[in-house]
């Protein structure tokens, strides 16, 4: 059966997107395995294992040991792991243990990381250089010199 899609609903020309309600992790929730979601997470409680999301923010009592993949992060509690977002924010009371791979970071006067940041480009403005073809351009300049 042929289905027809609705258009999305607009003011003034423009499409108003949806508000996405954030899966709430509480307090005294522990978690061991992996969190995926296509919304944000507010997490509080523990979690040993990944998580992968749109919009992350660890509470103050949130504890999380794995792979933190997210577009942003709002960091207040504790983390042990890698971390890689476009936007990371690192509040007062953090404390990481890992290494954070980010686009753009901010890190609040009191923020603890041990391990290190690593600025990654956006993935359209990578070049990749086969290793050939640059062998190839050291012969040529040592040759043309």
């Amino acid at each position: 059966m042929l289905k027809i899609k609705k258009p999305a609903p607009t003011v003034g020309g423009a499409a108003i997107k949806k508000q996405v309600i954030p899966s709430i992790i509480a307090a005294d929730m522990n978690v061991l395995g992996n969190i995926v979601s296509d919304g944000p997470v507010d997490f509080a409680g523990s979690l040993n294992g990944n998580i992968r999301c749109q919009a992350l923010t660890i509470r103050a009592t949130g504890t999380i040991t794995g792979e933190i993949q997210a577009d942003s992060m709002f960091i207040y509690g504790r983390v042990k792991g890698m971390l890689r977002a476009r936007e990371v924010h690192l509040f007062s009371t953090c404390h990481i243990e890992g290494i954070i791979m980010h686009e753009a970071i901010s890190i609040e006067d009191g923020a603890f990381i041990d391990g290190s940041c690593k600025r990654t480009d956006k993935p359209r403005a990578r070049k990749a250089f086969s290793i050939p073809a640059m062998r190839n351009r050291s012969t040529c300049w040592k040759t043309c010199a």
